[in-house]
């Protein structure tokens, strides 16, 4: 079995983190996503991001994270309901490990992988 990092160094994109669905509406299932290094759109299903969330309060083109080695930054691209990070409305945020993303009623917890430091 290998594990996520093995399967990372075999991966064409370097592997930052993950975001981790914590509660939801309209998901049932636990779920998370991978971040890669450089930008991560985050919209609506169907709206061809790199993290789509069936949430029918999300905008198509609702936020990006932008990941590079250094940190991970929110961006809010407008969006219609906003972003909040730990509870407070946010456009653009650095994010630390254990913060909660809400994006319409999708809440998400943000985990970084410190194994890419090194790069």
């Amino acid at each position: 079995m290998k594990t996520v990092y093995q399967e990372d160094q075999e991966s064409t994109e370097r592997l930052m983190g993950f975001l981790i669905i914590t509660s939801s509406k309209e998901e049932e299932e636990f779920r998370y996503f991978r971040l890669t290094k450089g930008v991560n759109f985050i919209g609506r299903f169907g709206s061809r991001a790199a993290i789509e969330l069936r949430d029918k309060e999300m905008s198509h083109q609702h936020a990006l994270l932008i990941c590079t080695n250094v940190a991970t930054r929110m961006v809010d691209l407008d969006s219609k309901n906003g972003v909040k990070v730990n509870g407070y409305a946010q456009d653009l945020a650095e994010l630390k490990e254990g913060d909660v993303l809400r994006m319409g009623r999708t809440e998400m917890v943000f985990v970084p992988f410190t194994f890419v430091a090194d790069d």
